[in-house]
């Protein structure tokens, strides 16, 4: 399966490794650090799954979904949260987003069978 993370903060690219790599799965992790580079690397990748940092802050949320739709994407979308309940979540399902997962660096476990989870519901588009 192949994952694209958009982020621009090398250590949240780096640790969500842990918990995609726990999930069991052969998952394939790309990163992109502007909107650019993510639409660049959607229009030669098929990917299973977008992770989308709600931390990033090239442009407004909603115009980095609106600019991902306009790809055609029918991908899902997951957005990671800092908080329980944090506003931008909801703001961010109400955008577009599938679902949200809050970035936990303690509870691994937790977040791999999240991503488990969500990716086995998914048909991947290749291996």
């Amino acid at each position: 399966m192949h994952i694209l993370i958009i982020s621009d903060n090398d250590s949240d690219l780096n640790w969500v490794n842990a918990p995609l790599t726990a999930t069991g799965l052969s998952v394939n992790i790309i990163y992109a650090y502007t909107m650019k580079e993510a639409t660049t690397l959607m229009g030669s990748v098929k990917f299973d799954l977008l992770l989308y940092d709600l931390a990033f802050s090239e442009k407004k949320m909603s115009d980095n979904f609106k600019e991902l739709a306009g790809i055609g994407m029918k991908i899902p979308l997951i957005v990671l949260t800092e908080i329980m309940g944090d506003p931008a979540a909801k703001e961010a399902i109400q955008c577009g987003a599938s679902y949200h997962i809050v970035k936990d660096r303690v509870k691994i476990s937790a977040m791999a069978e999240s991503f488990r989870s969500i990716l086995q519901q998914q048909t991947p588009n290749y291996n």
